[in-house]
């Protein structure tokens, strides 16, 4: 039998009884400290050049909160949710994310005429993988990958080739 904490010792005399806790809890989470970085680039799947203009959008990690109303203002909304960190690429493609704090977080980006790029994609629509980030970790070379849309063009010619005009 089990010593526990109570009349009698044991709790209903059944042995392998539970011990009393003797007031311990679990202890607090670490603060936050943001001091990570994500450095990356957005690069054309194709070809493997970098792509300007790119919007990188970062979410997960921590929930962020927007600055509370000043006290004593009647009749004010609530402030909307904070909007995920956004950045453009510059002219290599090349993108930072500073002062995070350790989580899980998910890296997308867009640009008109590609579909939508993720961290860990390897395809359209692929799956992707989070980046996982410690206190004080950097990601120094995160890549993005960006799926150009195809096209077809061409002309349509009669039996002589010569180009049909308004024809589907």
């Amino acid at each position: 039998p089990v010593p526990v904490q109570g009349r009698g010792g044991l709790v209903g005399g059944v042995t392998g009884g539970v011990p009393a806790q003797q007031g311990r809890g679990l202890p607090p989470p670490a603060p936050l400290v943001a001091s990570s970085l994500i450095v990356g680039r957005v690069v054309d799947a194709a070809s493997g050049k970098g792509v300007s203009g790119a919007v990188v959008t970062l979410n997960g990690g921590p929930t962020r909160t927007v600055q509370p109303q000043q006290p004593g203002l009647p009749n004010h909304p609530p402030a909307p949710p904070a909007l995920p960190p956004q950045i453009l690429t510059d002219a290599d493609g090349r993108f930072a994310f500073m002062n995070l704090t350790r989580g899980n977080y998910q890296l997308t980006a867009t640009k008109s005429g590609f579909a939508q790029g993720a961290y860990g994609r390897l395809r359209p629509n692929g799956p992707t993988k989070p980046v996982q980030l410690d206190d004080g970790e950097k990601m120094p070379d995160v890549a993005i990958r960006i799926f150009k849309f195809a096209s077809i063009a061409g002309t349509v010619v009669d039996d002589g080739g010569e180009p049909v005009v308004s024809t589907t």
